[in-house]
């Protein structure tokens, strides 16, 4: 055990709630074989991202009232330039910052060049998982999913409730099998936030472009 460990070191006192609410999480793993493989299916870089595109092919072509499907549409297609959107924003700390040697020594490549908890606290934190070697912080996975699921929130509660949920699943299901701190969950769903608002803003300002070519285009007798 995490804590155990911990305490053996003398430095319980030294430790974050982050860690401690990883601990607790990362516990609940590691007894019966059975349900670590099952999280750690669940925890899969690919298993719920997939399921999350079949819930937007659903709503793409699911709906048959002429209004809800094309709102649908609108919303799949935000939610799938969001996770675009939000995976590119989790890369660039990655690229810009921990991939250059000039930041080295900096609290910004000490931020985002942070050990694996199994890096940390040793291998026997993951549960039936593969050991990633890309920086913990932030969680990729958990900007991709939210992003995907926030935007279709936003224009269907319904349905995005659902990816939701499946997107917390996912992310929490990371911190079961020791690859992720609850913090890093939380900087994705922050890049996640900030991604879904700039594909929003670029949805609305296109709409206004494209109403003003076409009352221009009308003034000059183009269109009808």
């Amino acid at each position: 055990m995490v804590s155990s460990l911990l305490a053996a070191l003398g430095k319980e006192s030294g430790v974050s709630f982050d860690e401690k609410l990883f601990t607790w999480i990362n516990n609940l793993g590691g007894h019966v074989d059975s349900i670590d493989r099952i999280v750690s299916g669940l925890a899969n870089d690919y298993f719920m991202l997939v399921v999350m595109c079949l819930v937007l092919v659903g709503m793409w072509f699911g709906v048959r009232n002429p209004a809800d499907r094309a709102r649908n549409q609108i919303a799949v297609l935000k939610a799938m330039a969001s996770l675009g959107t939000a995976s590119g924003f989790a890369s660039i700390p990655i690229i810009t910052i921990v991939g250059k040697a000039d930041y080295e020594g900096t609290l910004l490549y000490s931020i985002f060049n942070r050990p694996r908890p199994f890096e940390v606290f040793g291998p026997s934190v993951v549960h039936n998982f593969y050991f990633p070697h890309d920086p913990s912080f932030p969680s990729n996975m958990a900007a991709a999913v939210f992003g995907l699921a926030l935007a279709v929130w936003f224009m269907n509660r319904k349905a995005g409730t659902w990816l939701l949920l499946m997107a917390l699943l996912v992310c929490v299901s990371r911190i079961y099998v020791g690859i992720h701190y609850p913090s890093d969950i939380l900087g994705g769903f922050a890049i996640a936030v900030v991604a879904v608002g700039v594909i929003y803003f670029m949805f609305w300002f296109f709409k206004i472009l494209l109403r003003l070519l076409q009352w221009i285009m009308k003034g000059l007798y183009v269109m009808g």
